[in-house]
């Protein structure tokens, strides 16, 4: 916790009043002030998060291949194991999965490592 987060919470009740009075006042003010407001046409809104919105014409990004690992646990391998160790944590269950993977023959493998071929998918 932040040194200003400390002494907030510090502070009694009585203590925060003129704090929460003065935070009223300016939520009102605002408040007021946004009654009127009007964006500038062809404005865009910004999105609250860090996330950037993509802008129009912009070049869209391509995903990483899956992995050969990865298509074996989506073939239902992952529930398989998760339901025959319920106990187990998530990384656990992976290094299960990643054990299993590896011990199985050249030519079974070669079904996943198939599957990874032409798997790019645009955004």
């Amino acid at each position: 916790m932040t040194m200003l987060g400390q002494g907030w919470s510090k502070l009694s009740d009585k203590q925060k009043i003129p704090y929460d009075k003065k935070g009223n006042a300016e939520k009102a003010r605002y408040l007021e002030e946004m009654k009127g407001y009007t964006p500038p046409v062809g404005a865009k809104r910004k999105r609250a998060s860090s996330n950037v919105a993509i802008e129009a014409g912009a070049k869209k990004k391509v995903k990483a291949s899956k992995t050969a690992f990865q298509f074996y646990c989506d073939t239902g391998k992952r529930d398989k194991y998760s339901k025959k160790n319920p106990n187990a944590s998530e990384a656990a269950l992976i290094e299960i999965l990643r054990e299993k993977f590896n011990a199985m023959p050249s030519d079974r493998m070669a079904k996943y490592t198939a599957m990874v071929a032409g798997k790019r998918v645009e955004l």
